[in-house]
């Protein structure tokens, strides 16, 4: 059974006739604190200083990369230097554009809600969440018919160098959860909240549902990678532009609308790291299950929430504001890491694959082809479920 939590949760926008009658408690508030115990309540002294404690940390971890940073950064112009007379390829741009317009079409229409992550780490039902709905298929939809109709190839490389590459997304999520349990001292930690198999088991109930989930953010990765990233370093953007231009977009503004201010600062590093990810390969697989991984953490999700938001009377503002610290601790992490590992890592791919020449087709010119119809039918599939159970939930509620 394909879940909602498989594809990013899945829906289409109403077409413009025939408009499908979804139900309007829209605009939901970012409501459902936490029922346990507050972590830090503004009265107790030794959590905030424990708080404070947490912030040292993460301006420890901002400079110690930093001076990793000064000394590889120099060496590397493709991260930074802009070539002479720049001419971005307006596909990228204009995909960028799309989505955001499309988002924020959804977000007009059905309004913000709770992440479905948050929400099953707080112990309450997740919210329909149509905005995030919108978000994560459109981007699967794209991402399988530009590959199965020949736009783009498929950035698999089915190498010794790529497999390599698939074991640097495990090595990161655990470096990265032990970190922001160190930089979070306020939170409160359970023993199994950072181990990869504890968290792996809680979220899948089989390997056939992991293996689906698995598949359908290696699309959507296909999407942000394929179709944003590889374009933009093929018309000369450096990796940082682009890099941060990705975070911005696919990040920082789509995530806010659909999921609230805290998950869009989130999201903006966790784009900005899977685009420096895919700068060092330049395949989507792994960037594909680092995002599956970040998909497979409720233990983990459910402590760290109690760092950033789950707090009695901490307004969204507040819980951004720490975000912003301690993900932008991570942002600087990750790119001294992916820096300095860009000096000796070769590249499972040697550069980005370009769009293909001959354009669209009907008919799979390739292996690659063929898997992305297969895919996009698959995908098709699920938003025509996904769209029919919406329509009945909405006429029962009427």
């Amino acid at each position: 059974m394909i879940t909602a939590a498989l594809f990013a949760a899945t829906a289409l926008p109403p077409a413009a006739s025939g408009r499908i009658a979804f139900p309007r408690p829209l605009h939901v508030p970012l409501v459902s604190r936490r029922a346990a115990p507050p972590v830090l309540t503004g009265k107790d002294g030794s959590a905030e200083l424990l708080l404070q404690k947490g912030q040292l940390r993460a301006a420890a971890v901002t400079g110690a990369s930093g001076l990793t940073l000064a000394a590889t950064l120099p060496t590397q112009p493709d991260f930074w230097q802009l070539p002479d007379g720049l001419l971005a390829d307006p596909v990228p741009l204009a995909t960028l554009v799309g989505m955001g317009a499309l988002v924020a079409a959804a977000w007009s229409a059905f309004g913000t809600e709770l992440h479905p992550i948050t929400a099953k780490a707080r112990g309450i039902e997740p919210p329909p969440a149509l905005t995030f709905q919108v978000l994560g298929l459109s981007g699967v939809l794209l991402s399988s018919a530009a590959v199965g109709f020949g736009w783009y190839p498929l950035p698999v490389a089915l190498s010794g160098v790529e497999l390599a590459h698939c074991i640097l997304p495990f090595a990161l999520w655990q470096v990265d959860v032990f970190l922001l349990r160190w930089m979070m001292p306020h939170a409160t930690w359970t023993d199994d909240a950072t181990s990869l198999s504890a968290n792996y088991r809680a979220e899948h109930e089989s390997a056939l549902n992991a293996a689906l989930a698995c598949l359908g953010v290696v699309w959507f990765e296909v999407y942000v990678q394929q179709m944003l990233a590889a374009p933009l370093t093929v018309a000369g953007w450096p990796l940082l532009a682009s890099a941060s231009l990705i975070a911005l977009n696919a990040g920082l503004l789509n995530h806010r609308l659909a999921n609230g201010l805290v998950n869009g600062v989130v999201c903006m590093e966790f784009y900005w790291t899977v685009s420096l990810m895919f700068g060092l390969s330049n395949s989507v697989l792994p960037v594909g299950i680092y995002h599956h991984l970040m998909y497979s953490m409720p233990k983990f999700v459910n402590s760290y929430d109690t760092g950033i938001e789950g707090v009695e009377g901490v307004g969204e503002g507040e819980g951004a504001k720490r975000a912003l610290i301690f993900h932008g601790a991570l942002m600087a992490w990750h790119l001294a890491l992916f820096s300095a590992l860009s000096l000796a890592v070769p590249k499972a791919l040697a550069q980005p694959l370009p769009a293909l020449p001959e354009g669209f087709s009907l008919m799979p010119a390739s292996p690659g082809a063929a898997i992305g119809i297969v895919c996009f039918g698959l995908f098709a599939a699920n938003t025509a479920g996904t769209v029919g159970a919406n329509m009945q939930q909405s006429e029962e509620g009427a």
